[in-house]
Order: structure tokens, then sequence, then C-alpha cells
């Protein structure tokens, strides 16, 4: 239980993506206000990472916000591993959108420190396309620490003992940094399948 905890604990949860690599971790949201959340209508939906395998991930987006506050609800179910649940909200800077998302609160009877100790950061993906197929693509940790030991003015960061970078930098300057090196930092597109409405 302790162990299982602890992975929910700091940026813990986020390891699931990518095989348990690690992914750079901001401590603060894209969005610098309101305007710059966008609702993406066909991101709604069941998503699996293999269309020819029937044990892929699954990746489920159901909307939970409104007009004012387009946001969702995000599940990400990997095989034999619990689903784990995030919201997420997709950001348009320039003509580029980009899917940020954080953990929600751990469902586990957790002690106070243990609670206090949670933060919930945010993962940053860029989105080519959402049809017909729904390509993503994770921030790659070794390419943006590759970036920073050329460039460490390049955005406000931390590195942990393990090498994972944490970024540190407010909503503006992550769109700045983004703006400037999205090109470098970005590992391959996805290639996600819809799945119809009776296979969910």
């Amino acid at each position: 239980m302790y162990g299982r905890q602890f992975l929910t604990i700091v940026f813990g949860l986020l390891l699931i993506f990518a095989g348990c690599l690690p992914l750079p971790v901001s401590i603060h949201g894209l969005a610098r206000d309101a305007n710059d959340v966008v609702f993406e209508p066909n991101l709604e939906g069941l998503w699996q990472e293999d269309a020819n395998d029937p044990n892929s991930t699954l990746w489920k987006f159901e909307f939970a916000g409104d007009s004012n506050k387009p946001c969702y609800f995000m599940e990400y179910d990997e095989k034999d591993k619990d689903p784990a649940a995030f919201m997420a909200v997709v950001i348009k800077i320039d003509d580029q959108r980009f899917l940020d998302i954080y953990p929600e609160d751990p469902n586990y009877n957790l002690s106070y420190l243990t609670s206090c100790s949670f933060v919930k950061g945010h993962v940053f993906m860029k989105i080519d396309q959402t049809a017909p197929t729904l390509q993503i693509r994770m921030m790659d940790n070794d390419k943006v620490k590759k970036l920073l030991e050329e460039f460490p003015q390049a955005v406000r960061h931390e590195v942990s003992d393990d090498g994972r970078i944490i970024l540190t930098a407010p909503a503006h300057e992550l769109q700045e940094f983004l703006r400037g090196y999205q090109d470098r930092i970005f590992n391959d597109p996805s290639n996600m399948m819809r799945l119809a409405e009776e296979q969910q």
C-alpha cells in the first residue's frame, strides 16, 4: 500500500505514460487565462493506441466543462494496471493546439501528511490532429534536458535527482518556450483509432 501511495505523490502518477519513461512535468498550467483554453469537439470519445491490438492502452475523453470553461475528464487505461484519472484542457498557442493534463486527487485513504505532499503536476502534449485519428506527441524528457543543457535560460526549470525535468516557469513563459522550441522537444506522434460507440 505504501508503495502504491508513493506513486501518486509528487508527480509519480505521471510515470504511467510512455512505458513508464519519465515525462517533463510543470508546476504551472499552460493557460495564461480563460482565453487560451479552447473547445476541441473531436477529442471527446474513446481512443485505442493500437487498432490491431485489443489489449492496447485506451484513452477516454469526456467533456466536463461549459462554453466558458471547456475541459475534459480523461481516463488512461493501461492493460494490467488501474485506470488513472486526469483533467485535461486544450490550449491554443498561435495556430497550434496543446493538451495540458493534470491528475485528479487520488482515491486512496491517505494520511494527512501524505495528502499534503501531493502535487498536481501538469504534463503537456502537442496535438497534431483529432480526426480521423488522434495524433498527439509526448514531450520527451531527454530532448528537453539536452536542449536546456545547450540553452539553460530557455525556460525556468529544475532537474530532479533522477534527471527528470521539472518546469517552474509561469504560463506566459511556458508558452514562449513551446512557441520557440516545440520542434525539438516532442516525440513522434501517436496514431490512435476512435472506437465505435458499440465497442465502448
